[in-house]
């Protein structure tokens, strides 16, 4: 999905996918930035230091999140050396696995397998707190949207505003559409 190349201390990260990428994170060395989005086709330029040896990438595109390693060979040249895709539901399910919580997990196997997986995770779980903490049109939009189409009716209190903080998150961060989450929702409640 991605390429990543150095040339005069310029490092190049391209999106080589036929889909755009959402909440792309790269690291460099001591370099860590996100973007919002990178489009198909598009690259970003940064500078670093000559001694960069690794890049990492993770993004959320299509129906996965990919996360890639790459090492710099003597030659210069960057090379993958490895790639995992891990289903959206798979992050859906961490979000939700302590139903009520705002806290992310300490560890996760995910976190093992790729460096940057913690802390978007854990990114996801500040945004929930913040919209937990926020009152906002698009949550009681949501609730509305559960109960016309589901029948779900949220009593007030705070466990509900969290689970629909959760819901809003995974919309926004993985991507999903409010009939896919209402289906990863219905799964986590097991109705």
């Amino acid at each position: 999905m991605f390429y990543v190349s150095l040339k005069n201390q310029q490092i190049k990260v391209r999106n080589m996918g036929r889909m755009n990428a959402h909440f792309v994170t790269v690291q460099c060395g001591q370099i860590q930035f996100m973007l919002k989005e990178l489009a198909s086709r598009y690259a970003v330029h940064f500078s670093v230091t000559d001694n960069v040896h690794t890049a990492e990438v993770l993004a959320v595109a299509g129906k996965n999140v990919i996360t890639q390693e790459f090492e710099r060979e003597p030659t210069g040249r960057f090379t993958e050396r490895i790639k995992q895709i891990i289903p959206k539901e798979t992050i859906v399910q961490i979000l939700f696995k302590d139903l009520y919580s705002l806290d992310a997990p300490e560890a996760h196997r995910l976190y093992t397998k790729h460096d940057l997986m913690a802390p978007f995770i854990e990114l996801m779980f500040i945004e929930c707190d913040t919209l937990y903490r926020e009152g906002t049109e698009e949550k009681e939009e949501f609730a509305n949207f559960l109960y016309e189409q589901y029948g779900i009716k949220f009593e007030e209190s705070s466990e509900s505003e969290i689970l629909i903080a959760k819901c809003l998150t995974a919309m926004t961060y993985l991507q999903l559409s409010k009939e896919e989450i209402a289906r990863h929702f219905m799964k986590v409640l097991r109705v």
